[in-house]
């Protein structure tokens, strides 16, 4: 009897979190080689998720871009208030754009700018102010600097942090972020404006090049120097750049 209550109370439990939230205990006992907790989170989310996952843990070890992706990802485990809005069924989607080096800037620049904000104690790092911060940048909006503050003094933010020194520190912490402050839900929706654009440069790439456009790119440079473009007025210029060895 006490088993059934402990696996009924295990399955609730994972049925009030998000697909985001069981990804983020996979990824921590993958992290911590508990492969017995592992097989359990991963039987609590649907097969096509759980194919995702796999997928990408299987692609990444021969995968050159792939595996930095992967790493950074990884990278935000620590930030466990930023996991809910992670979409699993959105990881196919990310790598089909072929674009998994830029993605894997604007990961490690949300790492880089929640630590920037929380220093050592990702702990305070909680969904809800995760949601409040997320595509506001206090260094460059008034508006966005005054709502932070309120919410700070508030308490309604960072309930973690009582003190009122320490809630002053984060103030003028999150004030020095130079941009937008970035999480997994401005990613999946940046992405959405990255698509048509990465759709256009995969349809002129030959397509027996393989790998990320970047790296296709390089590959079919051909080592111009002197570019034509054009001006505003509708007039043309050119401008010559020193050569470098390109990988082809």
């Amino acid at each position: 009897m006490e088993l059934r209550a402990a696996l009924r109370d295990n399955l609730l439990s994972a049925r009030l979190l998000s697909d985001g939230d069981i990804f983020l205990r996979i990824r921590t006992a993958h992290l911590r080689r508990d492969s017995l907790n592992k097989r359990e989170w991963l039987q609590k989310i649907g097969k096509d998720d759980r194919e995702c996952i796999l997928s990408l843990e299987r692609d990444a070890r021969r995968d050159d871009t792939l595996m930095p992706f992967s790493d950074a990802l990884d990278a935000l485990v620590p930030f466990r208030g930023l996991w809910s809005a992670f979409q699993v069924d959105q990881l196919p989607a990310l790598r089909a754009q072929r674009c998994l080096e830029e993605m894997t800037r604007y990961l490690l620049r949300t790492r880089a700018t929640w630590q920037l904000i929380v220093g050592a104690t990702y702990s305070h790092v909680d969904v809800h102010t995760v949601q409040t911060l997320q595509g506001r940048c206090p260094s460059g909006s008034t508006e966005d600097r005054r709502h932070i503050e309120t919410q700070i003094k508030e308490g309604r933010i960072f309930p973690g942090v009582e003190s009122r020194s320490g809630r002053s520190q984060l103030l003028k912490n999150i004030a020095t972020v130079p941009y937008t402050i970035t999480s997994f839900h401005t990613l999946f929706e940046d992405v959405k404006s990255l698509e048509p654009c990465s759709s256009l440069l995969r349809d002129i790439i030959p397509p027996d090049l393989r790998g990320s456009i970047s790296q296709s790119m390089d590959r079919i440079h051909n080592g111009q120097t002197n570019f034509r473009y054009e001006l505003a007025d509708g007039s043309f210029a050119f401008k010559v750049e020193k050569s470098s060895s390109v990988a082809r």
